[in-house]
């Protein structure tokens, strides 16, 4: 029946191969007949299912799959089959499977091969199986198409193991085990011939992605690219370059990483971003080419800028490796088990994606041994590698400070209470995190609105998902650039959200309000009633079992590096760990132990609101923790871990910072390398204006950095670098170039102003605390080598970077930004407060004072521009007089229709006021456009010397001295001589009965009206309010002494 024994024995081939599934590329095929088939399958007994199903073999093979598997032919009846005849078999099966596409595996149960020939390559069939993958069980089997190879039965029950194949000539993906690559290279030496591994057109990255492989460069020469990938808009979309490499004619494992946020390259475990010629452009989708440089989308070689190696694996994965696993020293194989593995080219594939669908092509020399020899990738536990770097042992080892148990009442029904954070900028991934308490259930109202110029419904969730009200509930938001999902209580929860997120990243965030325009356009009808606790936004997206399913009061961990922005507390919508502050308008606030609401703007709800702080204890003790005080003004102590391998992590300032004349920088420095540079100042005129080196100190130890810049002359400055209280001028790799505007970076060396960063040149090491005084500190100053500890009563102190705050300036208002690994723990000083996040979002104010002397017109505290509130205000604050001197002034508003539209004079105090802290208290009531005065409580109109105007601006306003035009203008004689502790401006009318009440007690945090307070040692920043001020004083002084027993926050 059949026109040859080869003819016949393709046949009983594939019945002998009846538990394997075998795929090729269609090379070409012999033109057997139906009949023919069917005649020869009905002489051996086998049926007529082959005939009845041969024409949907040749459009499905699965077909065929199906019907060879309960039949086991033995192949010892045709000895000297030929590679050539099997290779026949596969271009058959290749052409049923319509385009060659992968076959199912058969059932784990099928049989096994009972015996096996030899199979000799025979002349001019070189390609006819090129390309062979065979799949058996959990077993891939890629045969190439040099060498001899031969099936074999190792016992009579199981196959050869992958050893026993490998030294047969077979490389084996041992899939089930998770075990693969390594071993067998292409050979792109020369790529003047089009030698390159080239993808699809349309290839497209993941939204994170990590591309893994081990090259063996022939050069190092300029001009040589081993990687490209090109976008439709951008043919450099990331291209890597082979003048990069130390080395060559060696095995390289190279890893790119791109995290959305920056991108790094890793050779051999170490970073080397030399390699990277352009950066990623941000463009997923087009064509990825190895050994190449394209100049159009998948072509346009230059052949002379084609990289002469050998390329063996690429893994491409959904994820971003983590630091461990960039700086693996020993990896050698690819985990197949790995999840988030999209894309393997491995092998004797030619391109065929091994995990996904991404088929490639091919062209090289032919293969090679691999980048780690015989059996390497056979052993067990070779796929995990050998642990890089781990950083475990620096973490914060004490219990971390967490926020939050502080409700903001929204009473809905209105357009007037919300969180508002206008201009704001997602992260390109992002988690928002809020816990909220329904006071009922409302079709119709949505509690989070994300609006862009674009679409002023990007985001939306809404607020009448909800079982039942009265009840706390978690909310997760997260994005990670393909999907947006809503988390209720843990549990993922798609009902709350309304659409999908619509990808655009700058916009306006509201909670409590659904916008209809960009930062506002609010309808009362879509207004949510409810209480909500903290808003906390992330720089990444977390996955389900990141999300907790604690449903109590909220326990935002400060030390948490991903979080990006953070409103929560008494700050009135202050961010307080960024710069990306917003307003919060509310009817109540709560908190433990003052729970109850008023219910006087609403009459559904009137009862106490638990707050289950068991579920946070920390967030117990933030909730009541004081700011540091007169007596404990130290702060330092938590450290910050940048690792040194790439360019994502660093403390930089703004780019127009500006230096004082003279000055002096300290910080706190742990390296664990002696590599890299550990400050850079860089202004238009000179990037390396000032910089820093990290080249001595011992590795794993705390050192005091001092930093000293003194002015001789024009232009003329000396520049100092102490380490540990002596000076090493080995560790200045630049002095003070005499320009004062810039940018500061910290772990990072700039290469201009504001980046241009090298990994090569960053530092590994952990940074405890950065302080810039305007003086040029003496070398007595100085000192010997001490803890970590800013005094805050430096009266110098000119910016202060310090604790969980993401360099957040504490002091003043230089913030700067910070990306950072971890939060580690810092130098020990038991006398350092390591939570300086109650500087800016304190539970209680008061205790620490100013010192505004007479004879001067330096100091002041004033805010240039403020506008008043329209429904009355009332400016309380706690005074003691240093002298009696009657002649000047101590509040001064200046608005455009008057520069004395509310001043206050010193003749209404007494001697008896000196040394005596007083309660004043100055009030504007709108009806009746009346101006009163108290001191402790008593009415006293001696102290006004110009009424309230009516204008409420904007204007300034200025205290402890008296303005003769809008900001300034200070005059001698003019000055107050005075003590104040915590100015507090409320945007409501106080009659008599209430400042009498007030009197004696601090400031009441929970009050809505609260718009602005000044206290403690902050220098003029606003710490519930956006009025930062600018503050200079002549010294600091133990503040009054006030009682908060009134409003249960401790005393």
């Amino acid at each position: 029946m059949f026109r040859s024994a080869a003819h016949a024995l393709i046949v009983l081939c594939a019945v002998a191969l009846s538990n394997w599934v075998v795929v090729a590329r269609p090379q070409f095929l012999d033109d057997f007949s139906v009949e023919e088939v069917t005649d020869w399958l009905t002489e051996h007994n086998l049926g007529t299912a082959f005939a009845e199903t041969f024409e949907e073999l040749q459009y499905d093979g699965d077909v065929l799959a199906n019907f060879l598997k309960p039949h086991e032919v033995s192949l010892t009846d045709f000895p000297g089959a030929t590679r050539a005849h099997l290779g026949k078999l596969f271009d058959r099966i290749g052409k049923f499977s319509r385009a060659g596409v992968a076959a199912r595996r058969l059932e784990e149960d099928s049989a096994n091969v009972q015996s096996g020939r030899r199979l000799s390559k025979s002349s001019g069939t070189q390609s006819a199986a090129s390309g062979i993958r065979i799949l058996h069980n959990n077993s891939v089997i890629s045969m190439g198409e040099t060498g001899d190879v031969e099936l074999v039965r190792a016992g009579p029950d199981r196959l050869a193991t992958e050893d026993e194949l490998y030294v047969q000539g077979v490389d084996v993906v041992r899939a089930a085990e998770g075990l693969s690559g390594g071993g067998v290279a292409w050979d792109f030496s020369h790529p003047a011939s089009r030698h390159f591994l080239r993808s699809d057109t349309n290839f497209q990255f993941p939204a994170h992605f990590t591309i893994e492989m081990w090259v063996y460069p022939k050069t190092n020469a300029a001009g040589k690219y081993f990687m490209s990938f090109a976008a439709h808009d951008n043919f450099n979309c990331l291209l890597l370059q082979a003048s990069g490499f130390k080395t060559y004619n060696d095995w390289h494992h190279v890893v790119v990483t791109y995290d959305r946020h920056a991108l790094t390259v890793h050779d051999n475990g170490d970073v080397n971003m030399r390699l990277l010629y352009s950066e990623f452009c941000g463009t997923y989708n087009g064509t990825l080419v190895f050994g190449q440089e394209q100049d159009s989308l998948g072509g346009g070689f230059q052949w002379s800028q084609g990289t002469p190696m050998l390329l063996d694996t690429v893994a491409i994965y959904n994820r971003a490796f983590d630091e461990t696993e960039r700086g693996n020293k020993g990896k050698t194989c690819v985990d197949m088990k790995d999840s988030t593995l999209v894309t393997l080219w491995t092998g004797y594939t030619r391109g065929a994606d091994q995990v996904g669908t991404n088929q490639a092509e091919v062209y090289f020399d032919g293969f090679v041994p691999g980048a780690v020899g015989n059996l390497s990738c056979s052993n067990a536990g070779v796929g995990e590698g050998e642990p890089g770097p781990s950083y475990d042992s620096y973490t914060i080892t004490d219990a971390t400070p967490a926020v939050g148990a502080v409700g903001w009442v929204f009473p809905g029904g209105n357009t007037d209470h919300h969180l508002m954070v206008e201009d704001f900028v997602l992260p390109l991934d992002f988690t928002i995190e809020t816990w909220i308490y329904p006071l009922n259930v409302t079709s119709g109202t949505y509690f989070i609105s994300w609006a862009t110029e674009n679409n002023f419904n990007c985001f939306i969730t809404k607020a009448w998902s909800w079982e039942k009200p009265y009840e706390w509930y978690h909310i997760v938001v997260t994005w990670d650039g393909v999907s947006a999902l809503t988390y209720v209580n843990g549990i993922l929860d798609e009902s709350i959200r309304y659409g999908e997120f619509c990808g655009e990243y700058s916009g306006s965030l509201s909670v409590g309000q659904e916008q209809d325009s960009v930062g506002g356009t609010f309808d009362a009808n879509q207004a949510p009633p409810m209480i909500v606790d903290t808003v906390a936004v992330y720089s990444r997206a977390w996955s389900g079992d990141q999300i907790t399913t604690d449903v109590g009061s909220p326990c935002v961990d400060l030390a948490t590096p991903e979080l990006y922005a953070l409103y929560t507390g008494y700050s009135r919508g202050k961010d307080l760990i960024g710069g990306q502050d917003g307003t919060l308008s509310v009817s109540e606030i709560l908190s433990p132990g003052q729970a109850l609401t008023d219910g006087d703007s609403y009459t559904w709800f009137k009862d106490d609101v638990i707050f289950d702080l068991e579920a946070c204890e920390q967030a117990q003790a933030e909730s009541t923790a004081h700011p540091p005080d007169f007596d404990n003004s130290l702060v330092g102590g938590v450290g910050w871990d940048f690792t040194g391998d790439g360019t994502e992590y660093y403390l930089m300032t703004a780019s127009d910072f500006e230096l004082p004349l003279e000055f002096t920088i300290e910080f706190w420095f742990y390296p664990r390398s002696t590599a890299g540079y550990v400050m850079s100042w860089a202004s238009t005129f000179n990037q390396n204006c000032l910089l820093v080196q990290n080249v001595k100190a011992a590795v794993n130890e705390w050192h005091h950095i001092v930093v000293v810049v003194e002015k001789n002359g024009f232009y003329d400055y000396t520049t100092t670098v102490y380490v540990n209280g002596t000076a090493d001028s080995g560790f200045l790799w630049g002095g003070f170039c005499g320009n004062h505007t810039g940018s500061l970076a910290f772990a990072q060396e700039q290469d201009s102003v504001g980046g241009s960063f090298d990994a090569t040149q960053a530092t590994n090491a952990i940074i405890d605390t950065v302080a810039i005084y305007n003086t040029a500190w003496s070398s007595d100053r100085v000192g010997t080598d001490r803890a970590v500890g800013v005094d805050l009563k430096a009266t110098d102190l000119y910016a202060l970077y310090s604790g969980f705050t993401r360099g957040k300036d504490l002091i003043g208002t230089n913030d700067a930004v910070m990306w950072l690994y971890q939060f580690a723990d810092g130098m020990t000083n038991p006398d350092a407060s390591a939570s300086t996040l109650e500087m800016i979002s304190p539970a209680t104010v008061g205790g620490v004072a100013w010192d505004f002397p007479t004879g001067q017109t330096e100091y002041f505290l004033q805010t240039s521009s403020i506008t008043l509130p329209t429904t009355g205000f009332t400016i309380e604050m706690w005074v003691t007089l240093n002298s009696l001197d009657t002649t000047g002034y101590f509040v001064s508003y200046a608005a455009t229709s008057s520069d004395n539209c509310l001043l206050l004079t010193m003749a209404g105090f007494d001697s008896s006021d000196i040394g005596v802290w007083r309660h004043f208290v100055v009030t504007y009531d709108p009806d009746a456009d009346q101006t009163y005065t108290y001191l402790d409580g008593v009415n006293d109109q001696n102290f006004i010397a110009g009424a309230f105007c009516g204008d409420t601006g904007p204007g300034a306003l200025a205290i402890a001295q008296e303005q003769d035009a809008i900001g300034g203008s200070y005059e001698l004689g003019d000055e107050a001589d005075i003590v104040i502790d915590t100015v507090a401006i409320y945007n409501t009318y106080w009659s008599s009965d209430e400042v009498n009440a007030r009197e004696g007690n601090c400031v009441n945090l929970h009050d809505p009206a609260l718009t602005t307070v000044w206290s403690g040692f902050t220098r003029g920043k606003d710490l519930v309010g956006n009025n930062d001020a600018e503050m200079n004083i002549y010294g600091w002084e133990e503040g009054a002494s006030l009682t908060c027993d009134d409003y249960n926050l401790g005393s």
